[in-house]
């Protein structure tokens, strides 16, 4: 039973097909389903990553059964990740200082700005998805692309940030993370940042479902 939980095959017997449109839409309601539900209970000001946490790893599993024999294996390697990317995370923060903090406005517009801004979400998409390829890996042989989604991902969803200061910069708009107080505005905010980050690792994850090995 253990070596069942453990097998990240595909399984003989899933209900839905391999389509790349269905694969990308299934995806894509689950994380935002599930950054939703998180951020409606957050209260606090967090790094990316934070807000769709546990949520994130069990609903991709869900997905993600339906098609492989168990989806353990991504439940406890996301759920892992995700706190080893924190992890990584925090001490960027801490090693280019508090300029780094998503809710201060002292970052330089422009292109050095985006470098800097972005930095963390990078780190959190890269430790996250190479711990995710160690599982992907097993169904195909082209995982690796699962990295550079996933760093894609964090990045598309922390450019949509509420408190993102390239917003802040180019748009000339407000930092807007205390404005939204009520849980239906910060489930929204959830959605759609669960979208963004749900767009380009859907497309791959469909890529990898389509091409895996037989």
């Amino acid at each position: 039973m253990a070596r069942d939980m453990l097998d990240t095959t595909i399984s003989d017997s899933r209900t839905v097909s391999d389509s790349p449109t269905q694969v990308w839409a299934l995806w894509v309601v689950a994380n935002a389903m599930g950054s939703a539900a998180m951020w409606a209970l957050c209260w606090q000001v967090i790094p990316p990553g934070y807000p769709t946490g546990l949520v994130l790893a069990v609903a991709q599993s869900i997905v993600l059964s339906l098609w492989l024999r168990s989806s353990g294996p991504w439940l406890l390697g996301t759920t892992f990740g995700i706190a080893l990317a924190s992890a990584a995370t925090g001490v960027v923060l801490a090693v280019y200082g508090p300029g780094l903090v998503w809710w201060r406005s002292g970052l330089p517009a422009g292109a050095e700005g985006a470098a800097i801004t972005l930095l963390p979400a990078l780190t959190f998409g890269l430790v996250l998805g190479v711990i995710q390829w160690m599982i992907l890996r097993q169904v195909s042989p082209r995982a690796i692309w699962w990295v550079i989604a996933s760093m894609l991902g964090w990045c598309a969803s922390e450019l949509l940030h509420p408190e993102s200061i390239l917003i802040h910069y180019w748009l000339d708009t407000p930092l807007l993370w205390h404005v939204i107080t009520d849980p239906l505005s910060r489930a929204m905010t959830g959605l759609m940042l669960g979208m963004a980050y749900a767009g380009p690792t859907g497309l791959t994850l469909a890529f990898l479902l389509g091409r895996r090995e037989r």
